[in-house]
């Protein structure tokens, strides 16, 4: 979808992260409650505890132990590949192993219908003071959310922009909401990317504008190449820094080095066919390079993507493919390694499962997705989910049942095993009616008051679902 607008461990103990004040959050209208509110009408979601190890994530440049508290409450690195339809595996002394055990053996007394919280969240992309706030999301069950950041929502030299993305962040955290942040080409503002030139025509957009393919890395100029390389060298990377440096870590006076976020996705449809509107596609060989600089970026410069994340440590996504071809991976590989830590795909076009909408024009299911992408061994996050024919908003009945298409798509992500979570949009982007909410008006202290569509109170209720005790 378009976008609008030194590494080791230490052996010191992690300490508890700093739980960070809570913000005043303004009454909200049409489907918000206050902080107050909802604190009384839901039971606060458990901050995760740090936990003592001597095995711990340490970051770049940062000379004490690090808590990051946005690790995901189930760590990507427990999945282990499995044959399609086939099950995984895991050690029975590992606590996490334990609980998803535990997790499993109860799927038989949860409807198919149910959707884990630990594996939905919401996609947002907007000004930090537009953004739901804290008790919105825990109010409609969701456990985290996937940002988009670009040149005009992160301003890293406007110190009240700044600000707000801490506060939005700090309010997230207390309110248990793990964070990701999404880093496209669109995050520097100069206006300079170099589009590959080499490419076919493939046929025409829905204006009837061209659309081509980007041709291989090698069938590339030398020029491009190099201009490339020195628009990620001298743009790009510097406004990754900026974002990790600003509002993706916080250093205390303690020497301790706290992470607002859960992890990092890098750059968004790398593998988007050009059209005339949004063209943020690279060669596999150049997109696998920037998932390199960015993955070290974060973790050292000898970080291995091969070797299982540390406690803590911010994981990586490798951004957003929309292609559904995973061969494209296979160019991407840098010294026969996919320097990321999930793979971030956006499953368009493809149905929740063979029941849903049998007689719509579907390109395959979530599960040849998942199947598709298994031999990475790596696990897959949504990191976009939804359905531009309305089946998000008021036209939620596609075959003539009332099944919206969120709330089927994370009930589908629950069900499949190399799926660490999904993200459903909260708010329309600019070319489709996707999202589960609409903005009704602002409240009384001029942030946007959200009203639920029935797609969102349908993933309510399936939320609802997992978290009710099973039947004994």
């Amino acid at each position: 979808m378009a976008v609008d607008g030194v590494d080791g461990s230490s052996s010191a103990q992690i300490q508890q992260p700093e739980q960070p004040e809570q913000p005043e959050q303004p009454q909200q209208t049409d489907g918000t409650t206050s902080t107050d509110e909802a604190a009384q009408s839901q039971s606060q979601p458990q901050q995760q505890q740090a936990q003592t190890t001597q095995d711990t994530y340490e970051a770049p440049r940062s000379a004490g132990p690090v808590d990051l508290s946005g690790a995901p409450r189930y760590d990507p690195a427990d999945y282990t590949a499995a044959p399609a339809g086939g099950s995984t595996s895991s050690s029975a002394s590992d606590p996490v192993s334990e609980a998803q055990s535990v997790a499993k053996a109860q799927e038989t007394e949860r409807p198919e219908t149910a959707v884990d919280p630990n594996k939905v969240g919401v996609a947002l992309n907007d000004q930090p003071e537009n953004l739901p706030i804290g008790a919105e999301l825990e109010r409609l069950g969701v456990t985290s959310a996937r940002i988009t950041l670009n040149n005009d929502n992160f301003r890293p030299d406007d110190k009240s922009n700044v600000t707000n993305w801490r506060n939005a962040l700090d309010d997230y955290r207390l309110y248990g909401i793990d964070v990701t942040l999404n880093l496209p080409r669109e995050l520097e503002g100069s206006g300079s990317f170099p589009i590959p030139p080499a490419g076919d025509v493939t046929g025409k957009d829905d204006e009837g504008n061209p659309t081509r393919n980007v041709a291989p890395s090698e069938n590339q100029p030398q020029e491009w190449k190099d201009a490339f390389n020195q628009w990620k060298e001298e743009k790009y990377l510097p406004a990754v820094q900026n974002v990790i440096d600003k509002i993706g870590t916080v250093e205390g006076e303690d020497g301790v080095t706290r992470s607002r976020v859960k992890g990092y996705e890098v750059w968004n449809e790398p593998d988007e066919q050009h059209n005339s509107g949004y063209a943020p596609a690279i060669p596999a060989q150049q997109f696998g390079e920037v998932l390199r600089d960015v993955y070290q970026k974060v973790n050292g410069p000898d970080a291995d993507p091969n070797t299982r994340p540390v406690e803590g440590q911010p994981r990586i996504t490798a951004g957003g493919l929309d292609s559904g071809d995973p061969n494209y991976l296979d160019g991407a590989m840098v010294d026969g390694k996919l320097y990321a830590d999930t793979i971030g795909v956006h499953p368009y076009l493809k149905q929740p499962d063979a029941s849903y909408d049998p007689a719509g024009s579907w390109t395959g299911t979530y599960q040849n997705i998942s199947d598709a992408y298994r031999r990475f061994e790596k696990p897959l996050t949504f990191t976009e989910v939804g359905d531009k024919r309305g089946y998000s908003g008021e036209n939620v009945q596609p075959g003539g049942e009332a099944r919206p298409y969120p709330g089927a798509a994370a009930a589908a992500a629950t069900q499949l095993d190399n799926v660490d979570r999904a993200y459903v949009f909260w708010k329309d982007p600019h070319d489709g009616p996707f999202a589960i909410t609409q903005q009704a008006g602002q409240d009384e202290y001029g942030r946007p008051a959200w009203r639920w569509r029935p797609a969102a109170q349908d993933l309510h209720d399936r939320i609802q679902q997992w978290r009710a005790r099973p039947t004994q």
